[in-house]
């Protein structure tokens, strides 16, 4: 079963203003489900800390390439290797 977090969790879990959690809404990059309170929105804690984790890896090439090649596939970097034409 999913966990959800409340706006005030998921804003602190982020590290940013509640404001800046309506605005991740907003562009989509995560979503507000409802709660018994319709005042309230709640928020799914793995989303919450996918966001977190990009947010923390930034812009940084190599930290994005990594995360763009590593797909449960161990990446090792190596300078003593090559690959050419399908050849180790």
């Amino acid at each position: 079963m999913a966990r959800f977090l409340t706006a005030a969790e998921a804003a602190k879990r982020l590290g940013v203003a509640r404001a800046i959690l309506y605005a991740y809404v907003s562009r989509g990059l995560i979503r507000a489900h409802e709660a018994a309170d319709p005042r309230r929105r709640l928020y799914a804690a793995d989303a919450i800390e996918r966001l977190a984790v990009e947010r923390r890896r930034g812009r940084r090439p190599k930290e994005v390439a990594k995360a763009a090649l590593n797909f449960g596939a161990p990446v090792l970097e190596s300078a003593i290797a090559l690959i050419q034409d399908g050849r180790l």
